[in-house]
């Protein structure tokens, strides 16, 4: 299915000259979901499946409607949410999008607050037994591999090993409800700042995109501010191109623990993979592969190892997709709502992408500056 995304390092990668203005756009050639193209989905079998629910039931509360993912609902409906694909299957496909504050000082108390609860849980894991069943990647990975240009993470992502593991089978939801109870048996991260051990959500992510996964969700609080959410990506059956490694990932607070992890150009891959495929290619993938790709080179055959993995474990034939950057449809808006200092419109990252893309690196991640 994704097989002509190879074209981005075979001379493809490169930028059009913008339309006529009265040139209709084109058709999106990107396959529908199954709710856009009409085709029957026994959602009953995907919920049953899945198990999405959220620990534990208040007594007496009726049961939270399914439209709702299970990890939104922890705090309700208040406040900015943003659209998220990873959750699309529910008919309101929303998450928690951070407070907003009237002083700065408590928005940056508030994001403080939030990475020492990732630190924590991060140096949970990396201390536990399943450290060596998971796999580091995306935001929490990228101060590590690009330093201060890195967008601040919102959450966690693992791949877990071995990929031959499913989601739904006996030791695929051991791990999930072990880690729960490990945060659980932890949860003061400080003096001011609390996980709530007591109530947590699971529900299922990417169920008829990507590879199939799970998502952890707690609550966590901190002295006189809103409180917020942490999730946690579980994805199951995601086919490795190339052996995670031993890394030493950078906390925000500056120390270190050691992690399985992936690789920058393994990283900048799925993220060429996700953009050209995806049914909602999203802004930050699109940042991320812009500043991964200036300074990352890719071993020969590694992106096509990637492409290839990923239509056979989808079990799906090759059909043609936008080769050209130009032609992704990415939703920069959201992004830009999420990280409004980042200069720049869709157009000058896809420019700059396609010009990384077509050159080799020249520059390390410590020459990058944050934009």
């Amino acid at each position: 299915m994704w097989f002509r995304l190879l074209e981005l390092l075979r001379g493809g990668a490169r930028a059009k000259p913008a339309p006529p203005p009265d040139t209709p756009p084109s058709e999106d050639s990107r396959p529908p979901s199954p709710e856009r193209s009409g085709v029957p989905v026994d959602w009953r079998r995907i919920y049953a499946d899945q198990r999405p629910y959220i620990f534990p039931p208040a007594r007496g509360a009726p049961r939270p409607p399914e439209t709702l993912p299970p990890g939104y609902r922890l705090l309700g409906s208040e406040g900015p949410e943003f659209f998220d694909p990873a959750v699309q299957h529910y008919r309101c496909a929303f998450r928690h999008a951070e407070p907003v504050f009237v002083q700065a000082e408590d928005r940056q108390r508030w994001l403080a607050a939030r990475q020492r609860v990732m630190d924590h849980v991060l140096g949970l894991i990396a201390r536990s037994p399943w450290q060596s069943r998971l796999v580091l990647r995306g935001s929490a990975l990228l101060r590590t591999q690009l330093g201060a240009a890195a967008r601040r993470p919102g959450d966690i992502d693992w791949v877990v090993l071995p990929p031959a593991l499913a989601a739904n089978s006996p030791s695929g939801r051991e791990i999930i409800d072990d880690i729960a109870r490990l945060v659980g048996s932890r949860p003061q991260v400080d003096a001011g700042t609390t996980i709530d051990a007591e109530r947590y959500a699971i529900g299922a992510i990417w169920t008829y995109e990507r590879a199939e996964g799970r998502r952890l969700t707690f609550t966590w609080s901190v002295d006189g501010l809103p409180p917020g959410t942490l999730q946690q990506d579980f994805v199951y059956g995601e086919p490795l191109a190339e052996a995670p490694a031993e890394t030493a990932v950078t906390l925000g607070s500056g120390a270190t623990v050691e992690l399985l992890a992936a690789s920058p150009a393994l990283s900048l891959c799925w993220k060429l993979l996700w953009l050209g495929n995806d049914i909602h290619p999203q802004g930050k993938d699109l940042y991320d592969a812009v500043l991964l790709a200036e300074c990352t080179r890719l071993p020969p055959g590694l992106l096509e190892a990637v492409v290839t993995q990923a239509a056979a474990a989808a079990r799906e034939q090759p059909m043609p997709l936008p080769p050209e950057i130009d032609e992704w449809d990415v939703d920069w808006e959201n992004f830009r709502r999420e990280y409004p200092d980042v200069a720049g419109d869709v157009e000058d990252w896809k420019r700059r992408l396609a010009v990384a893309l077509a050159r080799s690196p020249d520059r390390d991640p410590a020459s990058l500056t944050a934009r």
